[in-house]
């Protein structure tokens, strides 16, 4: 995601620290940076127009992206 991050009009976030499998944890992982701010979608908001029009923008910048 941080390489599509700059044709996106959303904060994505970005990676800190990166992972291997190991004996202890057998996957990858990953901590991201914190994005300060609120909830962004409460379940009572879900239908409202404002969040549609925001996915609409953030799936159309996906679709750009060759």
């Amino acid at each position: 995601m941080p390489q599509l991050a700059k044709h996106l009009p959303l904060r994505i976030p970005t990676p800190v620290v990166q992972g291997v499998p190991n004996s202890v944890f057998p996957r990858l992982w990953s901590i991201y940076e914190w994005l300060e701010g609120d909830v962004y979608l409460e379940p009572d908001e879900i239908g409202k127009p404002e969040f549609a029009n925001d996915l609409a923008k953030f799936i159309r910048g996906l679709q750009k992206i060759d």
